[in-house]
């Protein structure tokens, strides 16, 4: 079972998808099929998610804070 937390993926023709692994994961190889002709799989598709504040809907910063 996937965590439910939020992730983002974005494409260079600029469509993109919100929502949790099990969410992302089939609708970014889809669209990489359908649109671009391309295979991708689950391991890539997730090493180019990016989490997401689920208050705001936008990524979060990488690394450690800094104040």
């Amino acid at each position: 079972m996937s965590d439910l937390r939020l992730l983002r993926v974005g494409c260079v023709c600029g469509w993109e998808v919100i929502g949790t692994e099990d969410e992302i994961v089939p609708a970014v190889i889809d669209h990489g099929e359908r649109i671009h002709n391309m295979k991708g799989t689950r391991e890539q598709v997730l090493a180019n998610a990016q989490p997401i504040d689920s208050a705001t809907r936008s990524p979060m910063p990488k690394g450690p804070s800094r104040s």
